[in-house]
């Protein structure tokens, strides 16, 4: 069995107010050190023998009642429903806090919460918007080990097209989720990011990157392209329009169940390569979050600045803070510049209270230190506050502090809102084929259940495999 040491620099330390995340380790990944070098793995899995590869696909933002309900609302969806009929599925998975794309995907692939992996939101904190919205896109800021540190240390091959938190991973066959300008000039960068030979492959066979200016389908012909000439034994695949549409529409819009159904047809394409290749397969088809309507934005910085707990200069950017703001669609935590200044921590909660006591702020729930330590996200900050329903958080500092919104939909709630139950479902090799429901699980156990599957252990992750689903599980690797 593959034991790996988790050392206390990955473990959930406190977090610094600027930037949290300074006392990362550097390198390709923060933890590939904790990981048995692949030179000499002790062991090759099942998989590798030919006998099982597990494919994930990511289709974000999607809601179980997609699956569920698919009658009711119309959705034409033959291939999901040929996972669900042939596998076992969830009613809803708890995601985490905050319920976003970049913490819950690095819950998928370590079995952690956010406070233990250290990815707490999309964006790098950021207090004086220096870093031009930058996101957290760099695995290296990983703090446990993930699916693909075990499986090299194994010998096992690993794809990923455009899975988040991927940039720098030490994948055999990565292109990363990044952009800047979300044009096609990005492309020169994601290049460079991509691994070369894979890079090289592409663009000889006049295959596109899968940039942020592309669709699903461009996703999809990467993830050919890995499977069919990579044989990879774990392919991370991430699908992004649904997402899109969803915060742009709104999650029940016509454009969101057009977007799915698009969705259902690359799932048709990637198992049709899947079966072509006769290797025994186990899909692991899964969502982040779920999805809410919202139509009206909250300026909270409106009401820090006007407090006096942000100075601006004359362009209008943040000249000093002393307490910062860290959105996240319908969240917003809060890091004081000085943690121990007691004082300027009481008057920004009694400002919070105030806000949430105040039906037009659009401000709800007051989420303190203690909180959020249950439920394993943001860790050293002060507190943290939701959105009422159909109000999300939005950046800026200037008045009216809430307006109508150019989104219709938001995620970002707390976890245990049954809006944000996020889906899985699971079938192929391995997978008891009875087309029953899992009921509801969370998704610290799918890291561990995709190890399960690969003859993998994982012994940082909080989670357990869901066994209920399992069968014919290869045994475990000595």
């Amino acid at each position: 069995m593959l034991i790996v040491s988790v050392a206390a620099a990955c473990g959930g330390a406190s977090v610094p107010p600027e930037p949290p995340l300074s006392a990362m380790a550097s390198g390709p990944s923060a933890c590939t050190a904790l990981v048995p070098s692949s030179a000499a793995p002790p062991a090759k899995a099942a998989a590798a023998n030919g006998k099982r590869r597990v494919i994930v696909v990511s289709i974000d933002g999607m809601r179980p009642d997609s699956y569920r309900k698919a009658d009711a609302l119309g959705l034409r969806i033959p291939n999901l429903r040929r996972f669900l009929a042939e596998g076992m599925s969830a009613d809803g998975m708890r995601t985490v806090y905050p319920s976003l794309t970049y913490p819950a995907h690095v819950t998928m692939v370590t079995g952690v919460r956010p406070a233990a992996h250290g990815i707490y939101n999309n964006f790098a904190f950021d207090p004086k918007a220096k870093n031009k919205d930058g996101w957290n896109w760099y695995a290296r800021d990983i703090r446990v080990p993930t699916l693909w540190d075990v499986a090299k240390a194994h010998g096992l091959v690993v794809g990923s097209v455009y899975f988040p938190v991927t940039a720098g991973a030490d994948i055999a066959w990565n292109v990363p989720q990044f952009w800047r300008a979300e044009v096609p000039e990005d492309d020169k960068l994601l290049a460079l990011l991509t691994t070369p030979a894979l890079a090289k492959e592409l663009a000889t066979q006049g295959i596109p990157l899968p940039g942020e200016h592309t669709q699903d389908r461009e996703r999809t012909d990467v993830a050919l392209h890995i499977l069919k000439k990579h044989a990879p034994d774990l392919l991370l695949t991430y699908m992004e329009d649904l997402d899109t549409v969803a915060h742009k529409k709104g999650p029940s819009s016509k454009e969101a169940r057009e977007t799915l159904e698009a969705i259902d047809v690359q799932l048709g394409r990637l198992r049709e390569a899947a079966e072509a290749e006769k290797t025994p397969t186990t899909w692991v088809i899964l969502s982040d979050h779920g999805f809410a309507e919202a139509n009206q934005r909250i300026r909270i910085g409106v009401a820090l600045r006007k407090a006096g707990f942000v100075k601006l200069d004359k362009k209008g950017e943040v000249e000093s803070y002393e307490a910062a703001m860290w959105r996240g669609n319908g969240m917003c935590a809060f890091y004081m510049r000085d943690p121990k200044d007691a004082r300027t921590k009481e008057k920004l909660l009694g400002l919070l209270q105030g806000l949430a006591h105040d039906p037009k702020s659009g401000v709800g729930r007051v989420y303190y230190d203690h909180d959020l330590e249950a439920r394993g996200g943001f860790p050293g900050a002060a507190a943290a506050i939701e959105a009422r329903p159909g109000y999300m958080f939005n950046k800026g500092f200037d008045a009216p502090m809430v307006s109508p919104a150019e989104e219709l939909g938001a995620h970002g709630y707390d976890p245990e809102s049954d809006d944000m139950a996020a889906s899985l479902i699971l079938a192929g090799d391995g997978i008891r084929s009875s087309g029953e429901s899992l009921g509801k699980v969370d998704i610290v156990d799918v890291a561990p259940t995709i190890a399960k599957l690969l003859s993998l252990d994982l012994p940082s992750a909080e989670g357990k495999p869901l066994t209920k689903a399992l069968g014919n599980a290869p045994a475990e690797v000595k």
